[in-house]
C-alpha cells in the first residue's frame, strides 16, 4: 500500500510539471508571418496599356492601400510594435509632401501602406505584435530604385536618404485643351527600376490635376489613366535631370464614347476671354463639362463624356445644357436637347428676387442660394447674397421640369427652399 501511495504521488508531481511547461510555451510562443523574398526576379516588368484600349491592363486593385487583416487580432491584448522610418535630407523636397511605402505580401499579392513624413522627416506605423511585418520600405514616388531598404521580421526602424527630386505638374486635358472633368484613376511607375521599384503606384488627381514628386535622374515615367467615362490612355514622360525643377506635363484623353451636341443661337465668342463654358446637367448626378469640337468657325458643336455606366440607359433627349461666359459668369444661356441632340439656346431670365434673413428679420450677407430641379441633385445656377441679404436668381423661363431655390447646406427637416415661380419676394430664413 505504501508503494502504491508513493507511485500515485510521483505521477501527480509529473502531471504538475508537464502542465507548467505547456503553460510557459503557450505564453512565450509568437507566430511568425511568412514574408516575400525581397530578391524576387528583377527582370520582370508590367505591361503598358494601348492608348485606345477601353480597359487598362494595370491591375488597379493592387494600387490601393489595403487594410492588413489579422485574424483574431485585438489591439488591447497584444503588445504594440511601432515601426519607424526616418528620411535624411527630406528638406530638399521643399513644400512637396514626401511619402514612403511599406510593402507586404508576395509579388502576386502585393499590398502596401503609404505613410507621410512629419516635419522632422519621420513616419510611423503602429501595429499589434500579430500584424504582418513589412519586408521592404521605399519611397512612394517614382525613383530609379536605388534607395529602398529590405527589412526583417524583427526590424523596428529604417533610415532612407532622400534622393534629388523634381516636381511634375500633371494635367489631363480634353481635345480643346481644357482640363478634363472626368473622374480619373491614375497609376504611375518608373519602368527602368528593378522590381519592386518598377511597381505601379496610385496617383491621386484633383480636378484633373496632380503634383508628382519624382527622383531627378531623367528617368522614364509611365502613366496609366482610366476615366469614369471608360476612356483610357497611357502616357510617357521623363523626370528632370536637375534637382528642384518643375516640369509641366499635359496628357490628352482620347475622344471616344462621346456624345455630340449641336448648339443653336449661342452668340459667337469674340475672343478667347469670351469663350463659352458649356456644361450638361443630367439632373440626377453631377454636371459634365462639354468641349468644343475643333475645326469650326462658330463653335456650335460640342462633345461630352458621360459615365460609362449611364451611357446605355440614359435617353438621348434628356440633357439640360447651360453655357456661361468665361469672363462673365452672370451671362448664362440654356437649352434642352431633342432626339437628334440639337439644342436651341436661350438666355437666362430673372426668375425671382429674394432675401436671406435671420430670426429677427435682419438680412444675412454671404449666403449661397442654389437654383435646382425639384427633387433632383442638379444645381443649375448659384448666387450669393449681398450685404443686405438680397439675391436675384436667374434661370430658364420654360424648363420642362419644376424649379426651386434652396439655401445651400440645408437638408432634410432643416431644408430651406421655395418653389418657382414665386409671387413677390422670396424669403429664406437662416438658422443662426
Amino acid at each position: 500500500m505504501r508503494v502504491q501511495a508513493k507511485i500515485v504521488r510521483l505521477l501527480a508531481v509529473l502531471l504538475v510539471v508537464v502542465a507548467a511547461i505547456a503553460f510557459g510555451v503557450s505564453q512565450f510562443h509568437v507566430p511568425v508571418t511568412p514574408r516575400a523574398d525581397s530578391a524576387a526576379d528583377p527582370s520582370r516588368s508590367e505591361p503598358v496599356a494601348n492608348a485606345q484600349q477601353a480597359d487598362p491592363v494595370v491591375d488597379l486593385a493592387l494600387l490601393r492601400d489595403e487594410q492588413l487583416d489579422v485574424a483574431g487580432d485585438q489591439s488591447d491584448q497584444f503588445e504594440a510594435r511601432q515601426f519607424e522610418v526616418q528620411v535624411m535630407a527630406h528638406e530638399a523636397a521643399g513644400d512637396a509632401d514626401v511619402r514612403v511605402e511599406l510593402l507586404f505580401g508576395e509579388r502576386e499579392d502585393l499590398k502596401s501602406v503609404a505613410l507621410i513624413l512629419d516635419r522632422a522627416g519621420t513616419a510611423r506605423w503602429p501595429s499589434s505584435s500579430r500584424a504582418p511585418r513589412p519586408w521592404l520600405v521605399d519611397f512612394a514616388f517614382p525613383t530609379v530604385g536605388a534607395w529602398r531598404q529590405s527589412l526583417t521580421d524583427e526590424s523596428l526602424h529604417a533610415t532612407l536618404t532622400m534622393p534629388p527630386t523634381c516636381v511634375l505638374d500633371i494635367e489631363v486635358v480634353e481635345q480643346d485643351g481644357r482640363v478634363t472633368s472626368d473622374e480619373l484613376t491614375v497609376a504611375i511607375r518608373s519602368p527602368q527600376a528593378s522590381w519592386p521599384g518598377n511597381r505601379w503606384r496610385p496617383l491621386a488627381m484633383v480636378g484633373g490635376r496632380a503634383e508628382l514628386l519624382a527622383e531627378a535622374a531623367g528617368e522614364r515615367i509611365e502613366l496609366q489613366i482610366l476615366g469614369a467615362s471608360g476612356r483610357s490612355t497611357q502616357f510617357v514622360c521623363f523626370a528632370a535631370d536637375v534637382a528642384g525643377a518643375r516640369l509641366p506635363v499635359s496628357v490628352p484623353l482620347p475622344s471616344v464614347r462621346g456624345v455630340e451636341l449641336e448648339l443653336h443661337d449661342l452668340p459667337k465668342p469674340e475672343t478667347a476671354q469670351h469663350e463659352w463654358l458649356v456644361a450638361v446637367h443630367p439632373l440626377d448626378s453631377a454636371k459634365m463639362s462639354c468641349h468644343r469640337l475643333p475645326g469650326q468657325d462658330r463653335g456650335q458643336r460640342y462633345v461630352f463624356f458621360p459615365p460609362k455606366q449611364s451611357q446605355a440607359t440614359r435617353p438621348r433627349n434628356s440633357w439640360f445644357v447651360t453655357a456661361e461666359r468665361a469672363s462673365d459668369p452672370g451671362e448664362v444661356y440654356w437649352g434642352e436637347s431633342n432626339a437628334a441632340n440639337a439644342v436651341t439656346m436661350r438666355a437666362f431670365t430673372v426668375l425671382a428676387e429674394g432675401r436671406c434673413v435671420d430670426a429677427k428679420g435682419v438680412g444675412v450677407a454671404g449666403c449661397q442660394v442654389n437654383l435646382t430641379a425639384v427633387g433632383r441633385r442638379a444645381v443649375l445656377h448659384v448666387v450669393v447674397t449681398d450685404k443686405h441679404g438680397k439675391f436675384r436668381i436667374m434661370g430658364p423661363a420654360h424648363a420642362s421640369f419644376p424649379l426651386e431655390v434652396v439655401l445651400h447646406g440645408t437638408t432634410g427637416k432643416n431644408r430651406v427652399s421655395a418653389s418657382l415661380p414665386h409671387q413677390g419676394i422670396v424669403t429664406l430664413r437662416v438658422d443662426r
